[in-house]
């Protein structure tokens, strides 16, 4: 036993010895009872230390020799214990331990005896002690097990039911023979893979020692043939405004209208195309699908296939191209310079483009767009469909004289599309689609089918003085109204068409109701007199009859399909001044202070003010009813 503030020697570590058979590695362990216990965790540590690290280690062969040889050593702990014992019987002498306590309990009797005890006879001396065993010998035990097996590593390499794609799979190598590239490489050998391989993909899974379906090969699909393909060869415009170097929208120049005139050339056709061959993994063909023959469209208006080369289509008339479908329409087109005097009103059954300016009092109609790159100056243009002014609309005087007729010297420009221009003043505008406005509207009555916008987005420009804007969705301006107390109106959630021809027609109504009771008048006045003068007016009354039937249903459709769009808003980006008067379907505001940006939209029923983000003032503005 060792003495206070001294170390106990450590037990003697078990002798392990390892011994290789044919991939097999088995441990042999020598062991005495002062042996530690042997674990697991020990066996591996010395695996890695004697170099097998790298083989596989079968956990549960570990845990069974370690269970063993602890058991060993148990055994031989007990044997030593139990020859100890019949050695110390063999000596009679009874266990250290016994003897002290004999000795202790001998002396403390003597000690307290009283009185003294007689003297006895000495009595025979006793015959010596027999000679003890000599100490046993230290038994050691050997135990030993399969612990570790050497593994090559494996490669296989599969391939996809279509051939297109090849999967590689790596088992890592435990102690044994470690996949190389030139295992990889044969393997694809072995399944026939030639085409598409990716050396990256095996050298990085080669690399990491194992790999689990790593695509390393694939195949390169066909490539179908192209149907005739048609392409324009006449020059043309760009579409929309131009982006000038500061990102700003120059809507004088939108590049609307390209000219062709009879024989340009509008359209090519190209060949098919046969396909690109594609090739499997493998190395198999794979065949594509050939593009196919196409012919120009039929029914072309303007256009048609030139007699000596079928795949050229030629412009029999001038005008507009306009791309469809393996084809080309030339639509009619007139160019003029300027509209004045020296030309006369214009007429068109097609396009028009000006390209100069549209003097007062000159008129200009077309069934199709009306593009003018100048100026209009209190003159009248209709179009079919949209209508552009490159500069702006100038008209003279008030929109409306006294009557609420339309001034003589208004500027009128009515769309079934859209109309844009740059600014417009004393003007009267009429789109059934949209209004584009990017400066200013000043002064203008402008009614649109669906919106008005009034600046282009971006833009510090877009200023709304005075006037009436009606559209059936959305206003957006950038400013509404001024210091100076003009009056504006903003009207939103009706049809201005609509709405215009029900005024229209309920005049026409109004009218012939009117003469119908002159003319019962008349007639009663007559009586039997004038029978020529009577007959007459039997004949007028009879004709203001049958037109009023027809217009008075019209009337009453009109009034039952009269549509409310509750969703319509009015915008305003950044200023909102007073004496503006703004109608969202039937709900009313009148402004009377000056705002910041929000937007005006029904709300339950109730036509509020959304301020925009850190602008304006809190609170509704005061409807109709508000004092």
């Amino acid at each position: 036993m060792a003495e206070e503030g001294q170390i106990a020697p450590e037990a003697p570590a078990a002798e392990i010895e390892f011994v290789e058979d044919e991939g097999h590695l088995t441990a042999r362990l020598t062991l005495t009872a002062d042996s530690p216990t042997v674990t697991a965790a020990w066996l591996r540590e010395q695996l890695t230390a004697a170099g097998y690290g790298e083989w596989w280690l079968e956990e549960r062969d570990l845990a069974e020799l370690a269970r063993t040889a602890t058991t060993r050593r148990d055994t031989l702990a007990a044997e030593r214990k139990a020859a100890e014992q019949a050695a110390a019987k063999v000596a009679g002498e009874p266990p250290a331990a016994t003897v002290e306590t004999e000795s202790a309990e001998s002396a403390e009797s003597a000690a307290s005896a009283t009185p003294p005890a007689e003297p006895t006879v000495p009595a025979e001396p006793a015959a010596p002690p027999a000679e003890a065993a000599p100490p046993a010998e230290p038994q050691a035990a050997s135990v030993e097990g399969v612990v570790a097996e050497q593994r090559d590593g494996t490669v296989e390499v599969t391939i996809s039911a279509d051939e297109m794609t090849a999967l590689l799979t790596i088992d890592r190598a435990w102690g044994g023979h470690r996949i190389t590239r030139q295992d990889a490489d044969y393997a694809l050998l072995q399944q026939g893979v030639e085409e598409g391989v990716d050396s990256a993909a095996i050298d990085a899974a080669i690399e990491a020692g194992e790999a689990q379906a790593v695509e390393v090969a694939h195949g390169r699909p066909a490539t179908d043939g192209e149907d005739s393909r048609f392409e324009a060869v006449f020059a043309d415009g760009h579409k929309g405004p131009q982006i000038d170097s500061r990102d700003r929208a120059d809507y004088h120049e939108l590049g609307l209208f390209v000219t062709v005139h009879a024989g340009t050339p509008l359209m090519q056709r190209l060949p098919p195309t046969p396909g690109e061959n594609g090739v499997t993994a493998t190395g198999k063909a794979v065949l594509p699908k050939p593009g196919q023959t196409l012919e120009f469209a039929t029914l072309l208006e303007g256009a048609a296939v030139a007699e000596d080369n079928p795949d050229l289509l030629l412009a029999t008339a001038g005008g507009l191209p306009v791309v469809v479908e393996r084809g080309v329409n030339v639509e009619p087109l007139i160019e003029v310079r300027d509209v004045d005097l020296s030309t006369g009103n214009v007429h068109f059954d097609g396009n028009i483009h000006v390209t100069g300016e549209v003097a007062m009092g000159m008129t200009i109609e077309a069934t199709g767009d009306i593009h003018v790159a100048g100026t209009v100056e209190a003159a009248q243009l209709n179009a079919g469909r949209n209508l552009t002014v490159g500069k702006g609309v100038i008209g003279h005087g008030e929109v409306r004289d006294e009557e609420g007729q339309l001034a003589p010297h208004v500027a009128r420009l009515r769309a079934g599309g859209d109309i844009a221009a740059r600014f417009v003043e004393n003007a009267y505008l009429e789109a059934g689609g949209s209004v584009l406005i990017s400066e200013l509207a000043a002064h203008s009555e402008i009614t649109a089918g669906v919106a008005i916008r009034v600046g282009a987005e971006g833009s510090q420009k877009g200023h709304v003085l005075g006037g009436r804007l009606c559209a059936r969705e959305r206003i957006e301006a950038r400013i509404v109204g001024s210091h100076a107390a003009l009056h504006t109106e903003l009207i939103v959630g009706f049809d201005p068409g609509a709405r215009r021809h029900y005024r229209e027609l309920a005049a026409a109504v109004r009218a012939l109701r009117e003469e119908k009771d002159k003319l019962f008048e008349l007639l009663a006045h007559l009586g039997q007199q004038r029978v020529d003068l009577a007959e007459r007016a039997r004949n007028t009354l009879a004709d203001v009859e049958r037109r009023l039937g027809p217009l008075s249903v019209e009337l009453e459709a009109l009034e039952d399909g009269m549509v409310v769009c509750e969703k319509a808003t009015v915008a305003v980006n950044h200023t909102l001044f007073g004496t503006t008067r703004v109608q969202v379907a039937e709900e009313v505001a009148l402004v009377g202070d000056e705002r910041g940006p929000g937007t005006f939209r029904l709300r339950d029923g109730e036509l509020v003010y959304d301020f925009a983000t850190g602008g304006g003032h809190d609170g509704d503005p005061e409807g109709d009813e508000a004092s």
